[in-house]
């Protein structure tokens, strides 16, 4: 997914005509990880949710590892978020409360975004499965 995701973004920049500089180099390096990240918690997420699914027989299992994709991908993008709240107030840690971890909210920054994201699915979702 890394080299996909960095030929991507090179082809984005020869098709534009944008010449590829050190710092643009930098940034699409940057993109590359980011889809890569994105796209391998998606699928751990769906494999997880599957097995679960596959496991306890709770639900079909396609649907099942769809949610736990979305809810995955996500929770990422608490993460992110959290993370570009903290660089624009220039914080490297939003308390003292757990020292070394970033503090609390980096601790629960990705269930702030999945939770109300799996609640909103499961009451799109629930009356038409049922």
């Amino acid at each position: 997914a890394y080299s996909e995701a960095l030929g991507v973004a090179h082809e984005f920049a020869e098709k534009h005509g944008y010449e590829v500089d050190a710092d643009q180099e930098l940034n699409a390096h940057a993109f590359a990880n980011l889809a890569s990240s994105l796209f391998g918690g998606m699928l751990a997420a769906a494999s997880a949710g599957a097995g679960v699914a596959w496991m306890t027989g709770i639900g079909p299992v396609t649907l099942i590892a769809g949610v736990s994709a979305l809810v995955g991908g996500w929770s990422q993008v608490g993460d992110i978020t959290e993370s570009a709240v903290k660089r624009r107030f220039g914080v490297k840690d939003m308390s003292n409360l757990i020292p070394g971890h970033g503090g609390i909210l980096d601790r629960i920054d990705g269930l702030l975004f999945a939770a109300p994201a799996l609640v909103l699915i499961v009451i799109w979702l629930l009356p038409a499965w049922r």
